[in-house]
């Protein structure tokens, strides 16, 4: 169990770094200057839980020129071609398989492709046929809520709305170093206090957090403290959602690598229901969504950790 958290963990740390380099290089790029606080627009009202998607923010920011916006995208696929090419040259292919058979590289076909198909397809199947996977499923679905919430809620909803859109590099590099941080200690977070621990704390930190969203009433003087501990906040459920929750369905299911895939499948659900609702409703309402997959998952993580406990024991008499 050690070994895959704290692989996971290590993996986390080094995913998050993307938020620091990132925001370093789109600063760098687009140049936005500040514009004056808009002392007409009520915060109160329009910011926070109370901000829909018809919202008109206060221009905060000035408008990138068009050629930094191309320098921008240049410098995107010019990475993108880079990593293909890290990976071409240097990454060495597989020798063998989940199950230590050594591969045989062959001829490329359909039909070793729709082969290679059925057979994840029949496994997924299997697997699904379990309890275990569908306990499973709402902290899979919360991470990938989770996400869409953090990128798209939290960022026009209590970074650009209070402050202004330079403003999201400056957390975002807060929550990359902390994430990346948090990630590293995961693993050995899990060694001390146990997984179950570890879990239903991420769980119940997120709650609060959500239920303090939705009491909290905006302030663009007062409120760039709080939205920093927010985004620490959220930096510490995501590294522990992101490095822990695809361990644990390995750990659930240690001879069937498709629980893996199983977990990505959950995960999409979450971002797909998050970006469906972001478009339509107000953040007071994705947030009252969110409290329903956290509970949901925090009731139901809890009962499969009971149910496999009361197994195990049972299996030594």
């Amino acid at each position: 169990m050690h070994a895959q958290t704290l692989l996971f963990g290590t993996f986390g740390s080094i995913f998050f770094l993307n938020y620091i380099l990132g925001s370093l290089w789109i600063g760098t790029i687009l140049k936005l200057k500040d514009l004056p606080v808009n002392s007409t627009f009520n915060y109160a009202d329009s910011c926070g839980a109370n901000n829909c998607p018809a919202t008109v923010l206060p221009e905060s920011a000035s408008k990138p020129s068009v050629s930094s916006v191309y320098a921008l995208c240049a410098t995107i696929n010019g990475a993108c071609v880079l990593s293909i090419l890290i990976a071409f040259f240097f990454v060495d292919d597989l020798k063998y398989d989940e199950n230590m058979n050594k591969i045989e590289r062959g001829k490329f076909g359909i039909q070793k492709i729709m082969l290679k198909f059925k057979n994840e397809f029949d496994s997924l199947y299997e697997l699904f046929k379990q309890l275990k996977i569908w306990l499973l499923m709402p902290i899979a679905v919360f991470l990938g809520y989770e996400l869409t919430f953090m990128w798209y809620e939290f960022h026009r909803s209590f970074v650009s709305c209070l402050k202004n859109v330079n403003f999201i590099g400056w957390v975002s590099i807060t929550f990359g170093v902390a994430a990346s941080l948090f990630s590293l200690i995961s693993g050995r977070l899990v060694k001390y206090i146990g997984l179950q621990t570890t879990v239903v704390l991420m769980l119940m930190k997120s709650l609060i957090l959500q239920v303090f969203m939705l009491s909290w009433t905006p302030n663009p003087e007062s409120g760039v403290y709080i939205i920093f501990l927010m985004a620490l906040s959220l930096a510490f459920t995501d590294c522990l959602a992101t490095s822990q929750v695809r361990a644990i369905f390995g750990i659930f299911f240690p001879s069937n690598p498709s629980a893996y895939s199983a977990a990505v499948i959950f995960e999409t659900i979450g971002l797909v229901i998050g970006s469906a609702l972001s478009v339509y409703f107000c953040t007071q309402i994705k947030l009252y969504v969110f409290l329903g997959i956290t509970i949901t998952g925090i009731f139901s993580y809890i009962y499969l950790e009971i149910r496999h406990n009361f197994k195990a024991e049972d299996e030594k008499f």
